[in-house]
């Protein structure tokens, strides 16, 4: 079937008689209309599923609004996010425009060498530095002796899906519960629009 003509607006043939002569069929005209509509209708099911999931195939970026657009922000290993015992904070920031988006991050935790840590989250909220209400998230609790002194836990937050009226921000999250020295956080946040 040719592709629809969008620029060709079937108009019914209001001048031409409804009927043929002997009032057995409608006429050529009425006739022709009604399969001219037919053959649009059924293409443009066709068209439009086309046109939804037609993807790239050269490696190129979706573009700005166009499903499956993909940005990422991130924090530097060599450049972590200091954090304080029980005391959450964001590892990285990410601008969205409106739409409805899937965001997930990865946060890598890096305590001093003599650090005792007893436990890790990671998440993503567009509430700065707060868990969210519905508790997904990525926690880790170690036993009473806490982690491997001086090794990095690596959490992944949970996809989240994130729907947006107006722009706003996603935020990948972490905290920690540790004694004795200090700790760092690093990681990276990932979104991907899905419509």
């Amino acid at each position: 079937m040719p592709p629809l003509d969008r620029g060709r607006r079937l108009a019914p043939p209001v001048n031409a008689p409804l009927m043929s002569p002997d009032r057995e069929q409608h006429s050529q005209a009425w006739t022709e209309y009604h399969q001219d509509t037919a053959d649009a209708l059924a293409r443009l099911p066709g068209q439009v599923l086309t046109q939804a999931r037609q993807g790239v195939v050269d490696g190129s970026d979706a573009v700005a609004g166009d499903v499956g657009e993909y940005l990422t922000a991130s924090r530097a290993v060599g450049a972590p996010l200091a954090l304080g015992t029980g005391a959450a904070g964001d590892v990285a920031s990410l601008p969205l425009t409106a739409g409805d988006w899937e965001v997930w991050g990865t946060v890598g935790f890096v305590p001093a060498g003599g650090t005792v840590v007893r436990s890790v989250e990671a998440w993503v909220n567009t509430v700065a530095a707060t868990q969210p209400a519905d508790g997904m998230l990525q926690l880790i609790q170690f036993s009473a002796t806490g982690a491997p002194a001086g090794g990095t836990q690596i959490l992944l937050a949970p996809p989240r899906r994130i729907s947006l009226a107006a722009a706003g921000t996603a935020h990948l999250s972490a905290i920690a519960g540790f004694t004795t020295s200090t700790l760092g956080a690093y990681g990276a946040i990932v979104a991907r629009r899905v419509r």
